[in-house]
């Protein structure tokens, strides 16, 4: 389902008010990180810029950012912002994970709520300056007493120039009145073995062992990578670390099996390594592995600073199925 520029963009000038100068300063110099550049070959080899696009996302509740959000009925509604700066228009497409599976939600549209397993967001070009996106979201069915919510949010433009980074994840907690507790599958537990790879691109990467199996490398250290977090991760090497592996095809979360949509597995911050898994049985050659720490994290406020980073720190690879 394809929602257009009929959602409610706001220009960067009508929007900021004196308060908000320091914020977007700093917005911009976090957001760097988020910076998107694509590059096409001519016929000579030579390279050429082919857009910029400039991203960052959250979730509000009642207009403030929220984490975790505690509700008294079996849905709740939250809206999506996304700031953005390009010179193209581009395209991304949201769905969503709901305790490790995939399942429909609403967005709405012109006043009417639609639901759907994922949905198109047509952003236009912003010629440059920033501007606010904004999308109304509902979740209902939330049975349990806690949901573990992430919306993947792939940028289809990326994908169509080879971007090896091109998914934003967004992760919500809810807290019902609900007695019913998720339990995680004995079945989906699988064994983490200590393994150290050299010079790791990624916070997890897919190797190929043989013609069944897959070892998914989980490069822990990545997370925690550069000057301002060192600390926290030399702090609490031995710490553990539980953590969810689901895969994403064109369609959305593939099975693995006739029965899990996910593993589980457990390692300490310190020690980086692998998983065993099965390849998938999907005829997409491209496959997105997802890895998500702190499972079942009721409340994020609980978290200390550590945890936290890698709580926010969704990793995924994007790997590229061999023809065997």
């Amino acid at each position: 389902m394809t929602f257009d520029k009929d959602c409610d963009i706001i220009s960067a000038g009508d929007m900021m008010h004196t308060k908000n100068i320091l914020w977007l300063i700093t917005f911009v110099i976090i957001s760097l990180t988020f910076f998107s550049c694509s590059s096409i070959k001519t016929e000579d080899g030579t390279e050429t810029m082919d857009y910029n696009i400039l991203t960052q996302m959250e979730l509000l509740n009642n207009g403030e950012s929220v984490k975790t959000i505690n509700i008294v009925k079996n849905e709740t509604e939250v809206d999506l912002k996304i700031n953005y700066r390009s010179d193209i228009s581009f395209e991304l497409e949201i769905g969503m994970i709901d305790n490790y599976s995939q399942r429909d939600f609403y967005m709405k549209k012109d006043d009417k709520w639609l639901n759907d397993k994922t949905f198109v967001l047509d952003l236009p070009n912003s010629n440059g300056e920033f501007v606010e996106a904004h999308y109304k979201i509902k979740v209902d069915n939330l049975n349990y007493q806690h949901h573990d919510i992430i919306w993947y949010i792939k940028n289809n433009t990326k994908i169509q120039h080879d971007s090896m980074r091109a998914f934003s994840f967004l992760r919500l907690g809810i807290n019902t009145a609900s007695n019913d507790v998720f339990q995680i599958s004995d079945e989906a537990e699988v064994v983490f073995s200590k393994n150290t790879i050299e010079s790791p691109s990624f916070e997890i990467m897919a190797i190929e062992s043989n013609e069944k199996d897959l070892l998914l490398q989980f490069n822990i250290s990545l997370i925690y990578y550069g000057e301002h977090f060192v600390n926290e991760y030399n702090a609490h090497l031995k710490d553990d670390i539980p953590f969810a592996v689901m895969a994403l095809d064109e369609n959305g979360i593939v099975t693995f099996d006739l029965e899990n949509s996910y593993f589980i597995s457990n390692s300490k911050i310190g020690e980086d390594g692998y998983i065993n898994i099965p390849k998938l049985q999907s005829e997409t050659k491209q496959i997105t592995y997802i890895l998500v720490p702190y499972i079942c994290q009721t409340d994020y406020e609980e978290l200390e600073r550590y945890q936290k980073i890698a709580y926010n720190n969704v990793c995924y690879y994007q790997y590229i199925q061999s023809s065997n």
